[in-house]
């Protein structure tokens, strides 16, 4: 998948964002096939800390957190959320129509957990024998496909589609509001200058920038656009399930 470079905002967080989302990027176009020779225990663990990673800046990009590396919740110090909670966190910022992507967000995090804490489970087989309920909506969910192993596969890139899909739009919309607010002050003082030395430029000034911030309002929200673009997979086609 192709690297992106954001620069809408300062240099120290053009650089950070770029920075994250080609790393879920190189997520997302990485061929995470499981392998005769994978143990897939340690495949789960793998990426599920690459993913936790990733909720942990993205739940901090969110919340303005300035470093997240010293960050109590999202941070390395003893106390810090668990997996499961920034997961729900993520799934609680979704809206109600992406369903599916939390749905998806939570099923991982059951097959993690698995996993990491049932020694016994080591393959799909296993998960499919003791964690019955996980193993079934995992099956219900790539219905199309055979294989244990592939459906896991798809899950994992899901997700890193999901998580791309959810930073995208965040860095679209402050991005859209600092345009909107540089904008603003660039019109605001365009008819200030404009209306200098008029009578009554006070309230002519309020009437015509009340205007203007009517007509604004009601134009279309390119964000549609924005979300169809951040959810295609690497050879820009299909959307995520």
């Amino acid at each position: 998948m192709e690297q992106v470079t954001v620069n809408a905002f300062s240099p120290k967080e053009n650089e950070y964002l770029t920075d994250l989302l080609n790393k879920i990027r190189k997520e997302i176009g990485t061929s995470h096939k499981v392998t005769p020779d994978t143990i897939l225990r340690h495949y789960v663990i793998d990426h599920g800390v690459k993913i936790e990673a990733f909720l942990s800046h993205i739940l901090g990009y969110l919340i303005r957190v300035p470093d997240i590396s010293k960050a109590k919740s999202f941070g390395y110090e003893f106390g810090a959320l668990s997996y499961q909670a920034k997961s729900q966190l993520v799934q609680d910022v979704l809206r109600p129509t992406q369903k599916f992507e939390a749905k998806k967000l939570k099923l991982f995090s059951e097959i993690r957990n698995k996993f990491a804490h049932v020694d016994i489970i080591n393959t799909m087989d296993d998960l499919a024998a003791i964690g019955a309920d996980t193993f079934k909506t995992l099956k219900n969910m790539f219905s199309e496909v055979a294989d244990l192993n592939v459906r896991l596969e798809l899950l994992i890139t899901d997700i890193y589609k999901i998580l791309h899909t959810i930073l995208i739009e965040e860095i679209y919309l402050r991005a859209r509001d600092q345009r909107n607010i540089e904008r603003n002050q660039y019109v605001d003082s365009k008819i200030a200058t404009i209306l200098q030395g008029l009578p009554n430029s006070d309230e002519l000034f309020r009437e015509i920038v009340g205007l203007y911030k009517n007509w604004e309002s009601s134009q279309v929200d390119e964000i549609t656009t924005v979300k169809e673009a951040a959810s295609q997979t690497p050879d820009g086609s299909d959307k995520i399930k």
